[in-house]
């Protein structure tokens, strides 16, 4: 898989930020990649690295930090509309090649998905050449 450029990281990030924002969840969520910060009103902090808050961090994609509704989805999932914003999340990540794990209960990092994970073309949909969604315990069983 390619390593992510330093501008498709950024690109990343606000696809992420979007997402949350789109669906509500965006409050107290901080999104770190390279040496940059998106929070959650969309300011971009320079100089900060998610290695100065949190120690389970991968600094070849992206970490993030979080609070909140979004807290609330990923660690309890407790209805349909949470686990259609898991599985774009997942879906998104995915069409970079990536996949994400907690580290504590309020931040996650992503990572490269590895090829004893799964055959890639697992991952696209044939027809629509569309990412499939893979959950990480999915890829925990693969492994």
């Amino acid at each position: 898989m390619k390593k992510l450029t330093k501008e498709t990281k950024e690109k990343l990030a606000h696809e992420i930020y979007t997402l949350l924002k789109d669906r509500g969840l965006i409050g107290d969520v901080r999104i770190y990649y390279g040496d940059k910060c998106l929070t959650h009103n969309g300011l971009v902090l320079e100089n900060t690295k998610a290695s100065d808050y949190f120690k389970y961090v991968n600094e070849d994609t992206l970490s993030m930090s979080f609070e909140g509704a979004f807290y609330e989805v990923l660690n309890y999932c407790e209805s349909q509309e949470d686990e259609r914003t898991i599985q774009e999340f997942n879906k998104l990540l995915a069409s970079y090649g990536l996949y994400y794990e907690l580290g504590d209960y309020w931040n996650l990092t992503l990572f490269y998905l590895k090829p004893e994970m799964n055959d890639t073309s697992e991952l696209i949909n044939k027809k629509s050449k569309e990412p499939i969604y893979i959950s990480r315990h999915e890829l925990s069983a693969r492994a």
